[in-house]
């Protein structure tokens, strides 16, 4: 009786070990596809979440979006956009810049800084951190939501 459980019991484990291999694998092929969404946090607390269709939410709630050519909308309404190439625009005008390196800039001068790791810094302070981010893309995300959600530039 005992050898029947043992080998019931290690029937189970290797089902679930197969099952969990092959999911793996097929995340490794390509097959599965896990996009993580993007948080960024101010002061050690979960504000933000940046999912991958670009729905913005705050503390839960859905407060914009931002799109694949870097436009953001705040309740529906264009407000600003992040370009490819770093410009960051409000309402058609240009307030500030983010190069590839993460650096943020107003009117050219130093402000803030979103590094690889996903730190936040604000003049040099520790504003807040990022994850699941810091490629150009995810980092220009990151500056989109501080800037028109998070008041980064004000």
């Amino acid at each position: 009786m005992s050898r029947n459980t043992i080998v019931v019991t290690g029937w189970i484990s290797m089902k679930q070990i197969l099952a969990v291999s092959l999911i793996f694998l097929s995340m490794m092929c390509g097959g599965l596809s896990v996009n993580a969404d993007i948080t960024i946090r101010k002061s050690g607390a979960l504000v933000w979440t940046v999912d991958g269709k670009g729905a913005i939410r705050e503390r839960g709630r859905k407060v914009g979006s931002i799109d694949a050519s870097g436009k953001v909308r705040k309740n529906g309404a264009l407000t600003g956009e992040v370009e490819s190439g770093g410009t960051i625009r409000r309402s058609g005008a240009k307030i500030g810049s983010v190069d590839s390196s993460g650096k943020v800039r107003k009117q050219g001068r130093l402000i803030g800084e979103v590094s690889s790791g996903g730190t936040i810094r604000q003049s040099g302070s520790l504003w807040g951190s990022s994850s699941n981010c810091c490629d150009d893309q995810g980092r220009r995300q990151v500056v989109a939501v501080i800037v028109f959600f998070g008041g980064f530039l004000n």
